[in-house]
């Protein structure tokens, strides 16, 4: 038996087994990275907007109450933001708060979200180069991704 120069991603399972593989290999890179430094830092300002308005959110703000004062003081500034991310985010935070100290729960929360979002990215990455190019695509779509 010879071996393909190129592995046979053509059937439907193998797509999905290349993304969360690479899914996997990419969590454990930014584990390793720098998560460990997750809980004293937050990586830009806008991130630190985000945690405000999560944070808000949690604490009985109203869904479409998107003013936020601490910009263009004393007027405030609606924020265009979608809700929905907030709203996921919320969500994933009351789940981990069920189980951890809040503090906790906000660190796993900032951890996990970003985590959640690879799988995705991934199995579309691989299944667009699969339809666009076959398996040689596939291959080198895994590979950008995980670079």
């Amino acid at each position: 038996m010879a071996w393909s120069p190129v592995p046979d991603l053509t059937s439907p399972g193998r797509p999905a087994r290349v993304a969360l593989a690479v899914a996997a290999l990419i969590a454990a890179g930014q584990a390793l990275r720098g998560y460990a430094r997750l809980a004293e830092t937050l990586n830009d300002t806008d991130d630190a907007l985000r945690l405000y308005i999560v944070r808000a959110l949690l604490t009985g703000r109203g869904w479409f109450d998107t003013l936020i004062e601490r910009l263009q003081p004393p007027e405030g500034l609606d924020m265009h933001w979608s809700r929905l991310v907030d709203g996921g985010l919320a969500a994933l935070y009351r789940m981990f708060a069920l189980v951890m100290a809040p503090d906790a729960a906000e660190t796993a929360m900032r951890l996990l979200w970003p985590l959640l979002w690879i799988f995705p990215l991934t199995l579309g990455a691989v299944l667009t180069a699969r339809r666009l190019g076959g398996s040689a695509a596939v291959l080198a779509a895994a590979i950008f991704v995980a670079s």
